[in-house]
C-alpha cells in the first residue's frame, strides 16, 4: 500500500512517475502472458469510462468495456498462477460498465483470492449497493476521495457535489458511512427513501442524541428534557413527533 501511495503522489506531479507507472504495469503484463509465475496481484480495468474529470488524472477517456467473454478468458488463464488479490480498478470508474453486475457474478464463480473493488462513490446508488451486498464477492470496497476539504476535493475533482452532505465530513476530510437494509430497519430505511425524494440524496446524518457535557439520551423523559434545552425544532420519539413552540 505504501508502494502504491507513493506512486500515485509521483504520477499526480510528474511525467516521470506517469512513465514509470506505464513501464511497472507493463513488465507486470508481460510477465502475465510470458508465463512468469513471480506476481500475486491484478488489477482489472473494466471500463475507461469515468464520471469526473479529476485535474491530476492521465487517463484517456474513452467507451470501452471489458466483455464478458475477455473476462472469462482472462479468470481462466489466471487459474494456474498463484493471484493472491484481485483488484477491480485501473482508471476508468468501474461502476461506469454497464453490466457490473454481471461481472461480478462471473468473478465469484472463478472466486479463490481476495477481491477489491474501488469507486468514488459518485453512482453507488443504494439499488446497486444492494445489489453487490447481496453478491457476496467483494472481500474489501473502498472509496477514493481527494483534497482534505470539500472545496478542494470538488476543485481538484470536477463532478464531485461534496457540498450536498457536508455535515457528514470529519475535520479531517474523512468519514464513516454507515447502510440501513431494509429489512433490518423498515421504518428508518423508509424515513431515507422519503427524504431523498424531497433533496435527491439519500443520506442522513446519524450522531448521538445529546447535548454538550450531557450524557446520552437514554429515555423518553431525557429526550424531552435534552430536546427543551437545545436549539433542535423538532423530536420523534417513536410514533410520536414533537413540535417546538
Amino acid at each position: 500500500m505504501i508502494k502504491i501511495f507513493i506512486e500515485n503522489q509521483i504520477a499526480k506531479r510528474t511525467v516521470l512517475g506517469r512513465l514509470l507507472m506505464f513501464s511497472n504495469e507493463v513488465l507486470t503484463l508481460t510477465k502475465f502472458y510470458l508465463g512468469f509465475n513471480t506476481f500475486s496481484t491484478l488489477n482489472l480495468q473494466f471500463t475507461n469510462s469515468c464520471n469526473l474529470n479529476c485535474k491530476w488524472c492521465g487517463l484517456k477517456r474513452g467507451k470501452d468495456i471489458m466483455s464478458e467473454k475477455t473476462l472469462i478468458k482472462t479468470l481462466e488463464k489466471i487459474k494456474k498462477y498463484h493471484i493472491k488479490n484481485l483488484n477491480l480498478w485501473s482508471g476508468g470508474e468501474i461502476l461506469m460498465h454497464p453490466n457490473i453486475i454481471n461481472l461480478l457474478k462471473i468473478i465469484k464463480r472463478y472466486k479463490n483470492y481476495k477481491i477489491t473493488l474501488l469507486t468514488n462513490g459518485m453512482l453507488l446508488t443504494p439499488s446497486l449497493s444492494k445489489k453487490i451486498i447481496e453478491l457476496n464477492v467483494l472481500d474489501q470496497m473502498m472509496f477514493s476521495i481527494d483534497g482534505g476539504s470539500g472545496k478542494e476535493c470538488e476543485r481538484l475533482r470536477s463532478g464531485v457535489k461534496w457540498k450536498e452532505i457536508p455535515s457528514v465530513v470529519h475535520i479531517d476530510g474523512t468519514t464513516r458511512p454507515q447502510t440501513v437494509r431494509k429489512k433490518d430497519n423498515p421504518r428508518y430505511h423508509k424515513l431515507i427513501k422519503e427524504f431523498e425524494k424531497i433533496k435527491g440524496t439519500p443520506v442522513l446524518l446519524n450522531t448521538s442524541f445529546n447535548d454538550k457535557g450531557e450524557p446520552i439520551v437514554c429515555s423518553p423523559q431525557d429526550s424531552l428534557k435534552s430536546f427543551k434545552k437545545t436549539n433542535l425544532d423538532y423530536l420523534a420519539r417513536g410514533n410520536f413527533l414533537v413540535k417546538k413552540q
